[in-house]
């Protein structure tokens, strides 16, 4: 053990403590004074990471969006009794009073004939054509509306299984395949933006780790030096974990930027063919959640990489080893 270290290892707990934070804030500020310093370069690596984060995070946001838009998708998700003919109202309430109180369903409506009637006669626009019946043709009905964690289509199935075998039903109707064919494709492409996902943070671990070897060469008679001098590997390692840190981080607040930005620009057409429809969706922007994981994955990728692109070259370094 050498006589530095010993006297280091001999000063009291707090005071090594207070050395230890003060030596990776030089590292620190060391690594982003280096990084400013060639600006060119610099900016163009954190760049390249901004985009290639801000691809996967991208296809989130649109994740998060269709998935909120679903959610105004409940209604056709409702199942139709329709009820035997000359079923007293108040046997069709009972019963849907009953049906409301399982455990897979949400809520039960009790529709008499009169109200689908008019219902009827609002969004049809066959009000003369019922008139000419004379009568009115329409059964009672109950609307069940499955509980949010019973929409997957097994649950759905067996739901309308059940209420088809009650004897007062004669009817049963399910009309939300559709909705199940799109929550199944976001489903799908959730999938593939979690392996988008990974790829671009192999490809940032690469971009971290080819920068940081290009740094570390171009250090090297530094390097080399400081060794014979007896610092050790994590010494001489520290400044460029940090600078792999600012890359990941300054590259992460950029991927945020742009995302902030897309969503703006993408904004103002979204909500146009949303009201054409009569719809008053709006896209969102991203959440917390996914700025914290950009700039927070960022540095811990930044970090990552230059620890396995250091700890690789600095192996290859010996004091006075020749080019």
């Amino acid at each position: 053990m050498t006589e530095p270290l010993r006297a280091f290892r001999q000063r009291p707990l707090l005071e090594r403590i207070r050395a230890w934070l003060e030596q990776h804030q030089d590292a620190a500020q060391a690594a982003l004074r280096r990084l400013l310093g060639a600006s060119v370069a610099s900016q163009l690596t954190i760049a390249v990471i901004g985009i290639a984060l801000v691809l996967p995070a991208t296809l989130q946001v649109f994740i998060e969006n269709t998935r909120q838009a679903a959610r105004g998708f409940d209604a056709a998700l409702d199942v139709s009794v329709y009820l035997k003919a000359h079923l007293p109202e108040i046997q069709g309430r009972t019963l849907a009073t009953r049906i409301g109180q399982r455990p897979d369903v949400q809520l039960a409506r009790y529709v008499s004939p009169d109200e689908g009637l008019t219902e009827f006669r609002r969004w049809s626009g066959l009000g003369s054509a019922v008139e000419a019946v004379g009568r009115n043709p329409l059964p009672g009905a109950i609307i069940v509306r499955p509980r949010s964690a019973s929409t997957d289509p097994v649950a759905i199935d067996r739901l309308v299984q059940n209420l088809g075998t009650l004897p007062e039903a004669d009817q049963v109707q399910f009309d939300g395949v559709w909705v199940r064919r799109y929550t199944s494709l976001v489903d799908a492409i959730a999938r593939f933006a979690e392996i988008l996902g990974g790829l671009f943070a192999v490809s940032v671990l690469l971009i971290v780790g080819n920068t940081v070897r290009l740094d570390v060469d171009a250090r090297r008679h530094e390097i080399e030096i400081m060794k014979l001098l007896g610092a050790s590997d994590g010494f001489v390692r520290r400044p460029v974990l940090y600078a792999g840190l600012w890359y990941g981080l300054l590259g992460g607040v950029t991927g945020c930027a742009l995302l902030e930005l897309l969503v703006l620009l993408v904004r103002g057409p979204v909500s146009r063919v949303a009201s054409a429809y009569g719809s008053a969706f709006a896209v969102t922007l991203p959440s917390g959640g996914l700025i914290l994981l950009l700039i927070g994955g960022g540095a811990a990728l930044g970090w990552l990489g230059a620890w396995l692109a250091a700890s690789r070259h600095l192996r290859e370094i010996a004091p006075g080893q020749d080019d």
